[in-house]
């Protein structure tokens, strides 16, 4: 069959747009698919004031109606002396909040946004369940450790996680909420050292699942010292003490590190090592700020 130079002509340029409109289009997919994938994971655990104070009016809800308790619910939810000031961030379901306490800055922290979410001990389920003697709970509070750090502790170094024992008719719900702390890994790994180390938060209460951190400022990347240093270069009037300043927070970083893998009986890996990790304190204390999931860590520790 005989094609004419014309027909020929116009076959090429049909089969050229078609496969310009084609390459339009499946560009078009890519930067979509891109952009969604991208939003996704950005903004995905995007943290706001509205979801912020909707999770904290649902411990409260919690707190009114006796499923949960601790010692800065009264504050939170009846006296209103603990105030929410903003979201610092939501990541991987691990909820961090500012907020106000009479005047001083803390951190609000939990591994998730609604207690139930936490599994609670079985027998709390048993209506007429009584008081276990001291020694049973310690027990089942170690075996809740070992599920969640992977560690045998013994019953000198679960102190630091034992609050005084209440014999009240709310003992249940006092229970319930220490079940959910005991399944916060960061929770723990803080109580744990608290009278070892000067190199980690300051645990300063709890309402049921949440916990209260001291507030320091987070070190960042795009910053030349990496942590805030205005107020620290602020109260030294010389050169001379400011770099006396700069060497003894460097000084306080190398204690640390050198404590964490030298003076526990096993060596604490921190593997999610980045300026936004770390603070320092008003005496050039340098504290860790969180610690990675427990999946990321080799050992953790316990105590000489």
């Amino acid at each position: 069959m005989r094609i004419f130079p014309g027909k020929w002509l116009r076959i090429k340029i049909c089969n050229k747009n078609t496969f310009l409109v084609l390459l339009f289009w499946a560009s078009c997919w890519i930067v979509v698919s891109t952009f969604l994938f991208v939003h996704r994971s950005m903004f995905s655990d995007h943290c706001t004031d509205e979801e912020s104070k909707k999770i904290l009016a649902g411990l409260c809800y919690d707190y009114n109606n006796k499923a949960v308790t601790g010692d800065l619910c009264e504050d939170l939810c009846v006296t209103e002396k603990l105030m929410y000031k903003h979201c610092l961030h939501y990541q991987q379901g691990k909820k961090v909040l500012q907020a106000d306490w009479q005047g001083t800055s803390i951190i609000l922290k939990s591994k998730n946004d609604a207690f139930f979410k936490f599994q609670t001990p079985v027998f709390l389920d048993e209506s007429d369940a009584q008081p276990l003697p001291d020694a049973e709970l310690l027990m089942m509070v170690a075996v809740e450790i070992k599920n969640t750090l992977g560690l045998d502790l013994p019953n000198i170094t679960l102190l630091p996680l034992w609050p005084e024992r209440k014999y009240s008719q709310d003992w249940k719900i006092e229970l319930a909420s220490m079940w959910s702390l005991y399944q916060q890994e960061e929770y723990l790994l803080f109580n744990l050292l608290q009278d070892f180390s000067r190199h980690v938060l300051r645990v300063v209460g709890t309402c049921g699942h949440f916990y209260g951190v001291e507030f320091l400022s987070a070190g960042h990347s795009w910053k030349q010292h990496f942590f805030p240093m205005e107020e620290v270069v602020g109260q030294c009037k010389t050169g001379e003490e400011k770099m006396n300043a700069i060497l003894d927070i460097a000084i306080s970083f190398l204690n640390m590190v050198h404590q964490f893998d030298n003076e526990f009986s096993h060596r604490l890996h921190l593997c999610d090592i980045k300026p936004e990790n770390f603070a320092i304190r008003s005496d050039l204390t340098v504290s860790y700020l969180s610690s990675p999931p427990l999946n990321n860590l080799h050992l953790i520790v316990t105590f000489n």
